[in-house]
Order: structure tokens, then C-alpha cells, then sequence
């Protein structure tokens, strides 16, 4: 707190200091003494009254002339000239007091009446003028009580009559001098505060910057590093799938397949909802039918709805939207889940209606509904309506906690109604911005148009993961292809110079030597001279990243892909006329 004081203190006097300028004060004081000592000149001419102008004159003169020299210092030394400044001032105050006492005049009381508004017009100076230092006071102290006892003791009404007005006008100054310098120091101090509060803000939001960056490193990494092990198991699961016929064996697999998918769905989750809190969605706006989104969702959770015995229906739209298809997918994909999972029995409806030039999606169900007062609460990380025991099969109670971060990311409005006591389930609507149809491109399919067999054909595997090259070398084996593997650039390169061409390339996104998946497929395609069929797969789920990977050109698979979407993929690619270009998307 002391060092607040001084710092207050300080900056009181710098204000003080920008106040008293050499020439201002000069001038001033120099009318001020010259004006009085003339007027008395002219009553009592001799040399009290011309002794008293010179010494007034003759003290003020250093203090100038100091004052002039410092002000040309790059850095002014305040505290000196803070005390300069009071020792001047001070005995400038006992001159004024002397002249008071030297040359009152009992016997002219109209001369006492002129004398005294001329000092009550030094006082209105002086308080505006040096109300930061409380040098007001000395000069009242010093000027009118010696005035006052004079006037008083003429024993004459008139004079005790200008005695206490004076008094009265000092003591008012005097109390105007001290609130405007506590208005002068709380001002000082709301400033400081002010500027504390902003350095503190900056510290702050780098400090949260920072650790925002790192979040995002942290998950980028975690993304990758988890998505590449969890890509093997799914390959190796699959191999083992295929290969036992045993029915309590196959069961087993069908677990261990199941816990893989799920550990998979856990990991995007969290993942999903880290990259909300960090703010690393990066949204990738684009115009597109919403009727492809919808169909393919159907086709995702038609089975599920048809195992509970519940009708699903998706409304028929020709609507365009503008969005991000990705994220745009994953919170219909979350309310989707979210509405079959909790209605037990009845129809579970999709829907798109434009309302006010904004495209309205709905998802809404037959279920039991969301009590009033857990609405604003089920979207809140792991809460969950109805599952203290924490049942991993009623899911994780993150889905609707990443649909708001997305929605928030996305800026759309996201609305739920619910009115369980009249039973009529419950509605979710999200508000996503009209798009033009003239501006929709024609996305890369992983679609084939015929399955065209792979028999002998010939895959060129590249990751450095040697336990995802062990999976999809066994499962392209099984497909009866000829894998060919390689762990970096370098090795197919050689792999290429000692082989035939492959029919296509599965290629990881990062690589080492400094190289990404692009790099190598454009060097590999220097050196055969010819353009190869590529499918990007990649564990890395950074904003930066999926932007890049979708501006290749190349068609995109994430870690970890399940065997069917890689089949599926790679029957695009062979059964495709031309591969497809880079940068074209």
C-alpha cells in the first residue's frame, strides 16, 4: 500500500510540476508583487515598500531560472524540485505576510477592503492552481490570520466585520482546496487502477492464450499418437473377425470389436469437446444440399432404429445451407444418438424448414422429455437424465455438450423444447444460415460405382506406424490384393524401383523426414510418371491440418477408419476413370 502512496504522491507531483511553468509563474507572481507594491508605493512611497518588491521579486527569480534548466532534462527529478518548489513558495508566503503586517493601515479602511479582495483573488488562484500540494494553506495561514488580528484588534466593528469575513472566505477555500485534492488523488488513483486492471488483463489473456496454444499442441499430438494404435486394433480386429468361425469364439471378437468401436467413439468425444473448450474448431464454411448430410445420416442410424423397434423418418428438403459439412454432421450425429437412445418406443423425426431466411433443422422424438429443470443442465459435460449408476451403454452425457460448443463456434442459435408432463418428448432445433445453390461444389465421393474386385491388384501402403502397415498389409491380403509397405518416402521410392506400379497408394499424412503425405505422393508420381490414385488416411485432427488435407485435392479417411469405409474408399479409387487432381477441393 506505502507503494501505491509514493506512486500516487509522484505522479501528484508531476501534475504539479506540468501546472508551474517557468513563465506562467514568472508572470504571475512577478503582476501580483509589481501591482500591490505599487499601489502601496503610491500611499507610503520609500524604501520598505521598494525593499519588500525587490526581495519578493529577487526570491521567485532562481527558482524560475532553475525551473527553466530542469524542464529541458529528459527526465525531470521531481522529487528535488518538489522540495525546491515548497521552500519557494513558502517563504514567498511569509513576503506576502510581512507586507501585511508592514503596511496595514487602521485609519483607511477602504484601502483594508481593496487589500482584501486582492488577496481573496490570490486565493482563488491559488486553490485551483495548487490544490495538489496543499500550498494553498501556508499562504492562508501566513496572509489572512495575521490580517484578521490586525482587523480585530482595531476594536472597530467595521474592521471586525472584514476580520471575519475573511476568516470565513479562507476557511472556504480552505475546504474547497481539500476536496478538490481528494477528488485529485482519488482520480490519480482510479487511473492507476485502471491501468493495473489493463496490464493484469493483457497478463492474463497471454497467459490464457498461452495455454490455450498449448491445449491445442497437447491435442493435436494426443489426437494422433491415440488414433494410430486404435487404427491397428481395428484392422487387426477385423483380421481376426474373418478368420474365426467358431460361434463363442466369434462372440468374444464381436465384444472385442464393439469395446474398439467404443474406445474409438470415447476418444472423439473427448476430443471433440477439448477442441470446443480450446476454441481450436476452425470452422470451413462451404455451400452444400443438405439432403446429402441427411441421407447419409439415415444410412449411419437406420440400424440402431431398427433394432429398437422405432420409426424413423427423414422429411424429403431441397434446401442449400452454408456450414461446415463436418461439424454441421457431428451435431446432428450427437442429437440423433441422443433421441434414439432415450425414446423407447415411436418415431424419432428429422427435418428442415426455412423460417425467416434461416434454415431451421429439427430433431425431435416420441420419448418421456427433460424435466424443466434439468434442460439447461443436460448440456453440461457427463450430466445425464436418469443414470446416476453412470451405465456406459446409456452413453458418456457428452453429446449434447459438444452440440453447444459447436453451435457456439458456428454462431447458430440452438433451442430445445421439452414438455414432459403433457408427454410429447422432446424437439431440438438448430438455426444454420440459408446457402446458395449456385455456389455448391460436387464433393470427392468415396462412393465406387462398382465394387470392380480387387484381385491382384496392386496397393501401396505408407505409414510409419509398423503395426498399421502389419494390420492393412494382413487385411489387403484378404481382400486379395498384393500390398507393397513402406515406413518413409525414402523406402518406397526404393520399394518403386525394384516393383511394378501400384494401382493405388494408401498413404499416411504424416511422414517423417519432415515430409507429409502430398510431399511423397507428388515425388512418387515424378518418378513413375504417372498419376496415382490416392486415399489420405491421417490421425491428426487439427483445424490447420483438415483445412490442408481438404485443399489437397486428395480424398480423406481419419484414424481410426474402420475396414469397411477403407474398402470402401479404395473400390473409389480403382474403380475411378482418373484419379483425382490436387486442389481442386
Amino acid at each position: 500500500m506505502t507503494a501505491d502512496v509514493d506512486r500516487v504522491r509522484l505522479e501528484l507531483q508531476r501534475a504539479q510540476h506540468e501546472q508551474t511553468a517557468p513563465l506562467m509563474m514568472a508572470v504571475a507572481n512577478f503582476i501580483s508583487i509589481g501591482l500591490l507594491g505599487a499601489l502601496e508605493w503610491i500611499r507610503h512611497p520609500g524604501v520598505p515598500v521598494a525593499a519588500w518588491v525587490l526581495l519578493h521579486i529577487a526570491l521567485w527569480v532562481p527558482y524560475v531560472v532553475r525551473e527553466a534548466w530542469v524542464r529541458r532534462q529528459p527526465k525531470p527529478d521531481l522529487v528535488s524540485w518538489s522540495r525546491w518548489w515548497q521552500v519557494t513558495y513558502a517563504l514567498s508566503a511569509v513576503m506576502w505576510g510581512l507586507e501585511t503586517i508592514s503596511f496595514f493601515d487602521v485609519d483607511d479602511p477602504l484601502w483594508t477592503a481593496l487589500r482584501l479582495v486582492f488577496f481573496a483573488g490570490m486565493g482563488v488562484v491559488s486553490v485551483v492552481a495548487f490544490a495538489n500540494d496543499f500550498s494553498f494553506l501556508r499562504m492562508a495561514a501566513l496572509t489572512a490570520i495575521p490580517q484578521a488580528v490586525l482587523m480585530f484588534l482595531t476594536r472597530d466593528l467595521l474592521h471586525f466585520v472584514m476580520g471575519s469575513g475573511l476568516l470565513i472566505y479562507m476557511a472556504l477555500c480552505i475546504v474547497l482546496t481539500l476536496r478538490l485534492n481528494r477528488m485529485l488523488t482519488r482520480s490519480v488513483e482510479l487511473r492507476f487502477e485502471s491501468e493495473d486492471f489493463a496490464q493484469t488483463l493483457q497478463v492474463e489473456k497471454a497467459r490464457v492464450e498461452d495455454a490455450y496454444r498449448s491445449k491445442a499442441r497437447f491435442l493435436a499430438a494426443a489426437s494422433h499418437d491415440l488414433r494410430q494404435p486404435l487404427h491397428a486394433l481395428s484392422l487387426f480386429v477385423e483380421l481376426l473377425a474373418a478368420r474365426v468361425t467358431d460361434p463363442t469364439q466369434r462372440a468374444f471378437v464381436d465384444r472385442i470389436d464393439l469395446s474398439s468401436r467404443a474406445l474409438g467413439g470415447l476418444l472423439n468425444a473427448l476430443l471433440d469437446l477439448s477442441r470446443v473448450d480450446a476454441g481450436a474448431l476452425k470452422p470451413n464454411l462451404t455451400h452444400f444440399p443438405l439432403s446429402e448430410l441427411l441421407h447419409e445420416l439415415e444410412g449411419e442410424v437406420a440400424g440402431a432404429a431398427e433394432r429398437k423397434n422405432l420409426a424413423l423418418e427423414f422429411k424429403p428438403t431441397t434446401l442449400v445451407v452454408e456450414s461446415d459439412r463436418e461439424l454441421l454432421g457431428r451435431v446432428l450425429r450427437n442429437l440423433l444418438a441422443n433421441a434414439l437412445r432415450y425414446t423407447p418406443a415411436g418415431t424419432v423425426t428429422v427435418e428442415a424448414r426455412l423460417e425467416g431466411g434461416k434454415v431451421l433443422l429439427s430433431v425431435a422424438d416420441t420419448g418421456l422429455g427433460i424435466p424443466p429443470e434439468a434442460q439447461e443442465k443436460v448440456f453440461e459435460e457427463f450430466f445425464q437424465v436418469g443414470n446416476p449408476e453412470r451405465d456406459r451403454e446409456q452413453g458418456l452425457g457428452l453429446g449434447l455438450s459438444i452440440v453447444r460448443g459447436i453451435c457456439r463456434t458456428l454462431e447458430y442459435r440452438l433451442t430445445l423444447i421439452s414438455e414432459p408432463q403433457r408427454e410429447l418428448g422432446t424437439e431440438l432445433l438448430v438455426e444454420v444460415p440459408l446457402g446458395d445453390a449456385a455456389r455448391v461444389i460436387e464433393p470427392v465421393s468415396l462412393r465406387p460405382a462398382a465394387d470392380p474386385g480387387f484381385q491382384g491388384r496392386c496397393v501401396l501402403v505408407l505409414d510409419d506406424e509398423k503395426d498399421v502397415r502389419d494390420g492393412m498389409s494382413a487385411l489387403l491380403e484378404s481382400w486379395n490384393c498384393k500390398p507393397l509397405c513402406a515406413g518413409s518416402f525414402a523406402e518406397a521410392s526404393a520399394l518403386l524401383n525394384t516393383s511394378q506400379v501400384p494401382d493405388a497408394v494408401i498413404c499416411d499424412y504424416r511422414l517423417p523426414d519432415n515430409m507429409n503425405g502430398v510431399m511423397a505422393i507428388e515425388r512418387l508420381e515424378q518418378q513413375v510418371g504417372k498419376r496415382l490414385p490416392t486415399l489420405l488416411v491421417t490421425g491428426d485432427t487439427a483445424a490447420g491440418r483438415i483445412r490442408e488435407l481438404k485443399q489437397s485435392g486428395y480424398p480423406v479417411l481419419f484414424k481410426p477408419a474402420l475396414p469397411g469405409k477403407l474398402r470402401a474408399a479404395l473400390s473409389a479409387l480403382l474403380s475411378a476413370p482418373a484419379p483425382p487432381g490436387r486442389g481442386s477441393g
